[in-house]
């Protein structure tokens, strides 16, 4: 990311994650709002004590204490987090992989404790060191016991690991020693002006803070909340590689410098989500300040332990967050931003901007209307759809750029979408000639539908560039019966009526038409010969106008060789389109697999005759 897009960015950005934690500051104790929640926000509620016991001044292991996380012990527990590969500050640390954690963050961080202690501290060191022996001597004992009490932790839910120390008086933890306190409030406000990788100061003694605009005592250069750049890179520092000039790239006074870590910490344990497998950070903007303490407090419970009966009640698990943002007032805006951590550098893969609660209500209440008719209750419509044709380690780019398309109400190019729900559909035909099944995979039929259902979704939402005018959908029917109509050719006529846009040419009502008949060939081969030769002439579905103009009269003489010969009067239908779009000059190669595979796979939503054979 450029400096500029970067300035851009914390411009935009960090005066509302300021807001937030100002607002959310239940005290000005630096210790008490560097601290940060172990919990993540109920992720992480299980809590692993190693109990160390003392008696007489000596140490010994005693046994693994499964807890609940208790917000009131927040203290106490003394969690912040470290390097990503080395120990957090306290020997208080989230799970991860249990073995590594233990070893690498709660053994290790002991000794970095007891070298912090120095002679402030003696009496503290002399209690650590004893416990550090305990623990190193016992260590196999200790990650054995920490594996099996794992065991009663369910699956889905988050751990953490932390030590209490057991004596005459009582129970003891890491928020206890004084050491562990000064080391969280230290390590916070040094990172904010000193540079690790160069051993040197990023800081002035005097100047205008970026954020407040007021001059001030103890400016920082290094309030990275967001590490968008680093100063060890040329292009990142204002006047080179100056060191004594770098704070001026994003100059902030202690006060903002601790606002903003409240409120980064408060995005992390309360404002994280994910949607389709891809974190984002929910930052919400109110035009009156005042009422923002009690918009932060509503979002809680979607991070809480409750969280799952607010996705029942929210209906879908990937959805929920969105639907609740809905549901709000439209005196607040949101903004989202999707993330994706490199090391220690944080990376925006896409930032959506002032997105208001009406917008998201207009998607979700589409959905749902969408899922309420009838031709669509026992199908798939979600977004889904696109995390199977865009899958994050390939095409993550193109999932989020539509997913911000479709939140921001912007057009969405209709042909760049269609080539990859094309090789969708294709490649679940494909696995269907073959008669694989696979569990993680949609079934060709499956496939055909979720597209379809995506289409109708975007179509209503008026998100192709093609249209201009507002039009009525409302795919009301599941089967089109002939007993209902005067002809079998007003069957189909009125099934295209009501998918309105979908059949607005001849061509495509031909394509349609035309997988139907050839469906009802491969039926009819299989039920009396046990194999479908016809098969080999679909190509795989890769599948031009040619193609289809010449499938027509090789599907029409095969069901006359079986003796099928009620699809006259579809056959003359198709002959009709054909001819009304000057043989299908109109069709687009794109439409064609998705055209055709919805007449095949709607063959049975057809009755055009009484025979049971024939249906």
């Amino acid at each position: 990311m450029n400096f500029y897009y970067m300035f851009i960015i914390q411009g935009e950005k960090v005066e509302s994650i300021k807001n937030i934690g100002e607002v959310t500051s239940k005290s000005d104790n630096l210790l008490e709002i560097f601290i940060q929640d172990v919990s993540g926000g109920g992720r992480y509620n299980n809590g692993l004590e190693i109990i160390i016991e003392e008696v007489c001044g000596k140490f010994s292991y005693k046994g693994i204490n499964l807890i609940q996380y208790d917000d009131a012990y927040k203290l106490r527990y003394l969690y912040r987090a470290g390097s990503s590969r080395g120990t957090d500050i306290t020997p208080t640390s989230k799970v991860t992989d249990i073995e590594k954690t233990f070893l690498n963050k709660i053994i290790k961080a002991f000794p970095e404790g007891i070298k912090f202690c120095g002679k402030e501290f003696k009496d503290e060191k002399e209690i650590l060191t004893g416990i550090s022996s305990v623990l190193n001597e016992n260590s196999a004992y200790i990650l054995e016991d920490l594996k099996k009490e794992l065991t009663n932790v369910p699956k889905k839910e988050g751990s953490f690991i932390t030590v209490a120390v057991e004596d005459n008086s009582g129970k003891g933890y890491i928020g206890d020693f004084k050491v562990f306190n000064k080391k969280v409030v230290d390590d916070a406000l040094k990172k904010f002006r000193y540079s690790e990788t160069y051993k040197k100061e990023v800081y002035k003694d005097s100047a205008v803070c970026c954020l407040c605009r007021k001059k001030k005592e103890d400016i920082f250069g290094l309030v990275n909340i967001f590490p968008f750049y680093t100063i060890d890179k040329e292009g990142y520092i204002a006047g080179g590689f100056d060191y004594e000039r770098a704070w001026r790239n994003f100059p902030v006074c202690k006060d903002c410098a601790v606002k903003l870590e409240s409120g980064k910490n408060y995005l992390d344990d309360y404002l994280t989500f994910t949607f389709y497998g891809r974190k984002y950070y929910l930052i919400p903007k109110l035009i009156f300040g005042k009422d923002l303490l009690k918009v932060l407090d509503n979002y809680k419970i979607l991070n809480s332990k409750d969280a799952e009966d607010v996705r029942n009640k929210y209906a879908g698990v990937e959805e929920h967050t969105l639907r609740f943002l809905g549901k709000q007032e439209n005196s607040i805006s949101y903004d989202l931003m999707f993330i994706e951590k490199n090391n220690a550098a944080l990376n925006i893969l896409l930032n959506i901007e002032d997105v208001a609660p009406s917008r998201f209500k207009k998607i979700f209440s589409t959905l749902d209307y969408i899922r309420s008719l009838e031709f669509f209750e026992d199908k798939i419509v979600s977004f889904q759809l696109l995390s199977n044709v865009f899958p994050r380690d390939k095409f993550n780019r193109y999932f989020l750029e539509t997913i911000d398309k479709i939140i921001s109400d912007n057009k969405i190019d209709y042909k760049f979408i269609m080539r990859f729900f094309n090789e969708y559909i294709i490649d679940a035909y494909k696995r269907s000639e073959k008669d694989e099944i696979s569990k993680e995979k949609d079934s060709y039929s499956t496939a055909t539908f979720r597209v379809f259902g995506f289409l109708y979704f975007l179509e209503y939402l008026n998100l192709f560039k093609n249209r201009k005018e507002e039009i009525y959908m409302s795919l009301e029917n599941k089967v089109w019966d002939i007993k209902d109509y005067s002809s079998k050719g007003e069957v189909f006529q009125t099934f295209f009526q009501e998918a309105n846009p979908f059949f607005n040419t001849s061509s495509k009502k031909a394509v349609f038409l035309t997988g139907y008949v050839a469906e009802r060939l491969l039926n009819i081969q299989y039920s009396r010969e046990k194999r479908k030769p016809f098969l080999a002439r679909l190509k795989g579905l890769k599948l031009n106008k040619k193609d289809v103009t010449r499938l027509i009269p090789e599907i029409q003489n095969k069901l006359i060789e079986y003796k099928s010969e009620n699809y006259n009067e579809v056959f003359n239908l198709i002959s009709e389109y054909v001819i009304d779009s000057n043989g299908l000059e109109n069709l687009s190669d794109l439409d064609i697999p998705v055209y055709f595979s919805m007449g095949m796979n709607m063959d049975k939503n057809f009755v055009i005759t009484k025979k049971k054979d024939e249906n």
